[in-house]
């Protein structure tokens, strides 16, 4: 239903479809279940799409959470929330949050490689893009390369071996600031 209001341009009447749907599944299967994160998922798609991005950040929080307990804190699967709310973060200008977030997620979709380049493409070229707006060019730049070499099929070891060492390198930097 909310699909359907959304295609035509009905989006409040979308939220209420989401919300409803959400508390039907948190009803029936629970408030930790696989369909109320997907529909959690959803509804933070919604806050972002409006710009409402404190709705969107805590949906996204949410969506995170159930599915670290359902699939455990390293699975693949949660990069793209992970990526998401990194990208949130930017829009935000809260850069060291973006970069945690975009990191993780890169790190994840590493894990994950073979079916998740694009992921994994998308999360360096946002953390490039994060890194850029905090006056970081030469990381910026190193972190598109990567991100072109991996859009292009080039994910063999020594590109991982990179990858993993340039965000341990942010990561640290993080910790130091």
């Amino acid at each position: 239903m909310a699909d359907i209001e959304m295609a035509e341009g009905r989006r409040t009447s979308a939220l209420f479809a989401l919300r409803e749907a959400l508390r039907l599944h948190q009803q029936t299967a629970g408030s930790e279940s696989w369909d109320a994160a997907v529909c959690q998922d959803k509804v933070a798609e919604w806050y972002l799409g409006e710009h409402r991005f404190a709705e969107a950040e805590a949906a996204l929080w949410r969506v995170i959470r159930i599915k670290e307990k359902l699939l455990g804190p390293e699975d693949p699967e949660l990069a793209r929330h992970d990526r998401r709310l990194g990208e949130l973060y930017v829009l935000q200008n809260k850069h060291p949050q973006a970069d945690r977030m975009l990191a993780h997620a890169a790190t994840l979709s590493l894990r994950g490689a073979g079916q998740r380049a694009r992921q994994l493409t998308e999360s360096l070229q946002m953390l490039a893009e994060s890194q850029q707006a905090q006056v970081r060019p030469l990381l910026a730049e190193r972190l598109r390369q990567l991100a072109e070499r991996v859009d292009k099929g080039r994910l063999k070891a020594d590109v991982r071996k990179d990858i993993l060492e340039t965000i341990q390198w942010l990561a640290a930097y993080l910790d130091r600031g």
